[in-house]
């Protein structure tokens, strides 16, 4: 007696009013022109009897008795053939949506085999022809910007510098893809293909490149088919899925090449033709939700949500309240919302989906492993939002205050924190005791729970439990990924953050460049995640910055200012920054420009006050005015310092540092005796720096005068007093 694997296959059966069901279906080879698969064991649970052996002509056929509409049964196919050779199976995939028709002899399932090894093996030579096309496309591509920033101006370079950025990140992310891929092209049985999508492969195989294929499978040629097949009495079904199947080849070939904004057109029209032509409801939910995942991708979240959403609606028409498929879209529904930052909605969510998985599975089982760190992500978005929420409560009344924004404009995100990191640290607990007596040690689950972790960690303040967590997670993802990879990026990008979290910038700027450089190769010019990834660089260079600028050590200061305004170039408070430092370092032009600009943002820039300012916007002004009539000073542009000094009064009349910003603009003009005059009126206004007019250089003029020696004489007697 041989001994027999066994391969499961997930088929859902409607029974049309029958006392006993029939499921009748054939074993073919794959790309074999037909041949039949003699001698196939097929069985299934509830099925009477429940083995049988595939016939000369491939077929076979299973009774059930007692099972509702919609029911899903397992098939088991055997794992060799009559001549005891292993096989696999190739269509596991089509087979889950698989239903009995109400006329099984009109409609017998197809069940597609193929040699063990023969799927990887033809998997790995289109991954090869994928590999050279996308690295041949982007050989072109790169030589013609160089060529264009030979030709090009000044103005226009830094527009192609940001085209090279994009084409080198949509080299490496199709790269990461491409295996996946791969696998669906080498899936695909030949003998009953579309003739587009029998061209399509056959053009992949012969020149090497996916070019033409995916001009054969252009949308035109593809809805022209698709008419047809629509005016069709007879097979018209059949013909409207090889239509579809074209597409779905077109979208693997898209996501290759990070071409998503096309792919979901694709998935789209895919969408509209299951629509229009009523093909089966529960297969258009699975490709609602397979465009979900591709807006994800995407970055299109509110796209993204839309989509999923449309999905549950149907499996939750389709099936049982417990079955694993609503478990799985509501994990995926939480994971959107907690995109979306509605933590509410994620959580409720999330707990659907593990009420339905601790009842169907194993209480070990990873997917419960994964819904228990998705909880955890979860509440640790709570534990954020409360944090911000009281920081934007106190910034919103500051700016109340100063008259920036109307009462009406004062919303305040409420949310109950709900212990927010300690359920987080809970959960993510769970999660990895129930993931590290499952897996392996470099287990895919395992990096992405050491990374949130990490964070639950940090948010805790126990910033060295957290650099342990995410520098496990960095390992199994560099030894699985290499140092290029999306998931390495936002390793050390949390990495960035715990550093930051101890104040240890220089490691801070390190890794947060190290998840930038990344970000920048495998994501679209405006994802939101390269957005952040820039402000939160910028950040961390703009607190090193100030540090260098309390330590007057301004070059230093300047150095990283520039870095943060590059990143965030319409913070008025970085420019402000950057301004000042070059003033202190006596570059007037440059402090002139910078301290402009930063003008001209806050004016505007309500957010830079909110998020990155103390003061209101008169002091802002006030602040502005003060050093830049300094430098206009200094600059020799007295007309324009003049001015400004002038705008100081207007806002704050009686004010000691007016004046004494008047003695300079008329020092630096040989004007020594108007220059002590204003100098004597801001101490008179109660003006009392000391170490301002002991160290300002433009008074040097005048330190030996015996007035200025009485001036200091006088502060100095103040300050003992």
């Amino acid at each position: 007696m041989k001994k027999t694997c066994f391969i499961i296959i997930c088929i859902v059966v409607h029974l049309q009013g029958f006392t006993q069901s029939l499921l009748k279906g054939v074993v073919l080879y794959q790309n074999s022109g037909g041949k039949p698969a003699v001698g196939i064991q097929v069985s299934a649970f509830g099925a009477n009897p429940q083995d049988v052996y595939t016939t000369s002509n491939g077929f076979f056929v299973l009774s059930f008795k007692a099972k509702k509409p919609g029911e899903k049964v397992k098939i088991i196919l055997g794992s060799t053939d009559e001549k005891g050779k292993n096989i696999e199976l190739v269509n596991n995939k089509q087979l889950e949506m698989l239903r009995i028709p109400s006329n099984p002899d009109d409609d017998p399932i197809e069940i597609i085999i193929c040699p063990t090894g023969q799927k990887d093996e033809t998997a790995l030579r289109f991954y090869e022809i994928l590999a050279k096309a996308t690295k041949n496309e982007s050989a072109a591509k790169k030589d013609n910007i160089e060529k264009l920033k030979q030709e090009s101006n000044q103005e226009t370079v830094s527009s192609l510098v940001a085209q090279m950025d994009k084409l080198s990140k949509e080299k490496d992310a199709a790269l990461n893809k491409l295996r996946e891929q791969a696998e669906f092209i080498a899936s695909i049985n030949t003998d009953n293909a579309s003739e587009i999508v029998k061209e399509a492969i056959r053009s992949i195989e012969k020149e090497k490149d996916i070019e033409t294929a995916l001009e054969i499978l252009n949308n035109l040629k593809l809805e022209k088919t698709l008419q047809l097949a629509i005016n069709k009495k007879n097979k018209g079904e059949e013909e409207i899925r090889e239509v579809i199947e074209g597409y779905a080849l077109k979208v693997r070939l898209l996501s290759a090449k990070l071409n998503y904004s096309d792919a979901i057109i694709c998935f789209e029209k895919i969408i509209e033709i299951y629509n229009t032509t009523r093909l089966d409801e529960t297969e258009l939910a699975f490709i609602y939700g397979n465009t979900a995942s591709v807006c994800i991708d995407d970055g299109e979240y509110s796209k993204a949500l839309e989509f999923e959403q449309k999905s549950i609606t149907i499996f939750e028409k389709e099936f049982e309240p417990n079955n694993p498929i609503l478990a799985l879209a509501y994990n995926n529904l939480a994971v959107i919302y907690t995109h979306l930052r509605d933590y509410g909605n994620a959580l409720v969510t999330q707990q659907k989906a593990l009420k339905i998985q601790l009842q169907s599975d194993n209480a070990k089982s990873e997917s419960i492993a994964l819904s228990y760190n998705n909880l955890a992500g979860i509440y640790l978005g709570f534990g954020r939002i409360a944090e911000e929420s009281k920081a934007v409560d106190d910034k919103m009344k500051k700016i109340l205050k100063h008259n920036i924004i109307t009462p009406n404009s004062y919303i305040i995100f409420l949310c109950d924190s709900l212990g927010g990191y300690e359920k987080a640290l809970l959960a993510q607990q769970k999660a990895l005791e129930i993931q590290e007596k499952i897996s392996t040690l470099y287990n895919e689950n395992l990096a992405l729970f050491y990374n949130t972790l990490s964070l639950i960690y940090e948010h805790l303040k126990e910033h060295e439990k957290a650099l342990e967590a995410i520098k496990k997670a960095i390992a199994i993802n560099i030894h699985n990924h290499g140092l290029d990879d999306i998931k390495v990026a936002n390793n050390y990008y949390n990495q960035s953050y715990i550093y930051f979290g101890k104040n240890d910038l220089n490691n801070a700027i390190t890794y947060g460049l190290k998840a930038y450089q990344i970000f920048i190769k495998k994501l679209r010019t405006n994802h939101p995640d390269l957005e952040i990834s820039k402000l939160v660089l910028s950040i961390y260079y703009n607190k090193r910055g100030q540090q260098f600028e309390q330590d007057l050590k301004y070059k230093m200061a300047i150095e990283d200012f520039t870095h943060a305004v590059e990143l965030s170039p319409t913070n008025s408070d970085l420019n402000f920054r950057l301004g000042q430092c070059f003033y202190y370092e006596k570059d007037f032009q440059k402090a002139i420009i910078y301290l402009k600009r930063s003008q001209q943002l806050v004016i505007t820039d309500f957010f830079d006050i909110l998020n990155n300012s103390e003061l209101g916007y008169d002091e802002k002004l006030f602040e502005y005015l003060n050093l830049i009539s300094l430098a206009y000073a200094k600059n020799k542009n007295f007309k324009d310092s003049k001015l400004c000094i002038e705008e100081m009064q207007k806002l704050v009349p009686k004010i000691g540092v007016v004046y004494r910003n008047w003695a300079v603009y008329y020092i630096v003009q040989n004007k020594n005796d108007e220059a002590i005059s204003n100098l004597q009126k801001a101490i008179e206004m109660g003006y009392d720096d000391l170490g301002w007019i002991k160290t300002e250089e433009s008074l040097d003029k005048i330190r030996g005068m015996s007035i200025y020696k009485k001036i200091i004489k006088r502060l100095e007697e103040n300050k003992k007093i």
